[in-house]
């Protein structure tokens, strides 16, 4: 036998013994089979037997577990437990199955309203949430929210997950009673507000015919002034105080009644002063008017007493458009300033004098500091109810009213 029939012997018997090793080997493995482990994810009994040796798994070995207030969802492929496993299962290597659970647990939330209004107690399933209630009402109280502890120190979030019995705490703020005693004024409504805080709604000021209020209280005797930013820590009662709209002033030397309107002290009478220089007279010298209506004034004898009477003096366009105003405007305030007005302003219609006397008891022109030109402005009521502005000649003789500085 030569060499190539003995290299082409040994190769025949080579490819024989490979192919009976290659028999041999896939005879193992498919005999072997395969490991199966089952992962029960903290269930408390009922976990089948871990397989081996096996090629596929049964509906009858997987057996479904326990877990103590959890339902079975079934068995997985992975950790993540996003495909479910079904039987019988065709195994191609060492599996791993993974019970799924749903919490099927419940728990009890209390709600202690700490004297409110009763709250019905929830049952929310575990990992649940609490819902948020209709807030409970407690007599003088104001309700600031639920906490987790009798302290009232950890304030409850709703979102928190239930796991086990919980009791939710009110949190109630007393409040207390603000009293507005008026003293006979307009009526102020009584304020609640929290306990050791300032009232939050200061009033409107009250009103009482022919008075002027003048602030707020905390005593009857109306000698300590309140502050509206004093926290209110009891109840208290709060006392308006009131000035008279109308008084008396020593003018040059002479006692006149004098009224408030707004924010300023007007003459409630015609002055009738005659310690001037320039020229002055009597109204109407027929009558004893001086008394009842003053004296009629040029205007430099006006603008004179306006220099030589201290503390008061003749109002310019401006002291009068602020009078005015206050009185709701040119075209009602000259009826509220008549006699019998509800100014207190009291405007004598006193009439004027320019060659002639005229309109005595039917108009009334007071002088204004402001000039323009040649022409002096005054401001005259009639029987109408406006308030009317116009011009005159510094010689023509017409009624003072002065105002406080």
């Amino acid at each position: 036998m030569n060499m190539k029939q003995k290299l082409l012997q040994l190769s025949l018997c080579f490819l024989v013994l490979l192919s009976a090793c290659k028999k041999n080997t896939t005879e193992t493995s498919s005999t072997s089979g395969y490991a199966v482990t089952f992962e029960g994810n903290g269930s408390t009994s009922g976990v089948p037997a871990n397989l081996t040796g096996v090629t596929e798994v049964t509906a009858a070995q997987a057996t479904t577990p326990v877990k103590t207030n959890f339902r079975f969802d079934g068995w997985y492929k992975e950790v993540a437990l996003t495909n479910l496993a079904t039987f019988p299962l065709a195994l191609t290597a060492n599996t791993t199955l993974y019970a799924k659970w749903t919490a099927t647990a419940t728990y009890t939330v209390t709600f202690n309203t700490n004297g409110g209004t009763s709250i019905s107690a929830q049952s929310i399933t575990s990992g649940g949430q609490a819902v948020y209630p209709t807030e409970p009402t407690k007599t003088d109280c104001v309700f600031d929210g639920w906490f987790s502890n009798e302290g009232l120190t950890q304030p409850f979030l709703f979102l928190t997950a239930i796991t086990s019995n919980i009791t939710l705490y009110a949190k109630f703020t007393q409040l207390v009673t603000v009293t507005f005693n008026t003293n006979g004024g307009t009526v102020v409504a009584t304020q609640k507000v929290r306990n050791n805080t300032p009232v939050v709604d200061r009033p409107y000021n009250p009103t009482k015919t022919d008075f002027i209020f003048s602030g707020w209280y905390s005593d009857a005797g109306l000698t300590n002034a309140f502050s509206f930013s004093t926290a209110i820590t009891s109840n208290i009662t709060l006392y308006a105080k009131f000035v008279s709209k109308f008084g008396t002033a020593v003018i040059g030397g002479k006692s006149y009644k004098t009224v408030i309107v707004g924010t300023q002290t007007w003459m409630a009478e015609n002055l009738n002063y005659d310690t001037v220089t320039g020229h002055f007279a009597q109204p109407h010298s027929d009558r004893d008017s001086a008394t009842k209506y003053g004296l009629w004034y040029q205007w430099p004898a006006a603008n004179d007493a306006d220099t030589k009477i201290a503390g008061w003096h003749l109002p310019s366009n401006a002291d009068w458009k602020t009078l005015s105003d206050f009185l709701g405007g040119d075209l009602v305030s000259g009826g509220k300033m008549k006699v019998g007005g509800s100014s207190g302003f009291d405007a004598l219609l006193a009439g004027y004098k320019d060659n002639d006397a005229n309109g005595y008891d039917n108009v009334g022109y007071f002088w204004s500091a402001t000039v323009t030109g040649l022409n002096y402005y005054v401001f005259y009521v009639n029987s109408t109810i406006e308030l009317k502005q116009t011009n005159h000649p510094s010689d023509n003789l017409l009624s003072v009213r002065l105002v406080k500085d």
